[in-house]
């Protein structure tokens, strides 16, 4: 199964997908990983299972946010890239990607001046042509859209602000505006969404199962089934 899952920042993707990861352990006996390596200047890692050493450290994220334009569209294009699938996969080959093309797509041309129409790396361009690499060889990819309300975003902003955030209270309508509009475009076919305003970790992770079991593979079932 592929999972991407898109939201505005502190919608809770990150949290779910935690919680999610864990489930997968428990239920399917799997020991997975999740790519949330998308906004800058937070780019490397696969949290939270990586030791501190494999990210990179806060003169070196220092580094990423001062490079110009132009470096920072060519390093995330070649992330983008090199995530992106490149033949037919295994059916039973996880992936959970947080955030991935859309945060980039995003966040990209609004805070870093790059991958807006008639620069180089159009994001626009580019995220069609990932859906449709994506469609081509891993067709049955789930996009999931984590949504949340405003007020609750603000509540959470104020309680526990994120280091590097991105935008402030006046962008709460704007980036869950964007996230909508992008995952309704989209050439992903599979599509849920999950809206975490009035549920904790723990609600939003059953709820999220429920809605991947029509996704699941043969395997994920027997795995399930079986109680391996």
């Amino acid at each position: 199964m592929r999972i991407i899952m898109m939201g505005s920042e502190y919608s809770g993707t990150t949290t779910l997908a935690k919680g999610f990861i864990e489930w997968i352990k428990s239920n399917l006996g799997k020991t997975v990983i999740f790519h949330d390596h998308w906004k800058i200047p937070q780019i490397s890692g696969h949290p939270p299972t990586e030791p501190p050493h494999i990210n990179l450290t806060a003169e070196e994220q220092i580094q990423v946010s001062n490079a110009t334009s132009p470096v920072k569209e060519l390093l995330m294009r070649y992330a983008l890239y090199y995530h992106s699938p490149h033949s037919y996969e295994e059916t039973d080959q996880f992936g959970l990607y947080v955030g991935y093309y859309f945060d980039d797509l995003i966040y990209g041309p609004r805070y870093f001046d790059y991958g807006k129409p008639n620069q180089p790396g159009d994001r626009a361009l580019e995220k069609l042509k990932i859906e449709q690499t994506i469609m081509k060889f891993c067709p049955n990819t789930v996009l999931t859209l984590v949504k949340c309300n405003e007020s609750e975003i603000e509540k959470r902003i104020k309680s526990n602000p994120h280091k590097n955030q991105l935008g402030n209270e006046n962008d709460i309508k704007f980036f869950a505006n964007r996230f909508n509009e992008e995952f309704e475009t989209s050439l992903i076919t599979n599509k849920i969404t999950l809206d975490t305003s009035n549920s904790n970790v723990n609600e939003s992770v059953y709820e999220l199962t429920y809605k991947l079991q029509p996704f699941f593979t043969k395997d994920d079932r027997m795995r399930l089934l079986s109680g391996i």
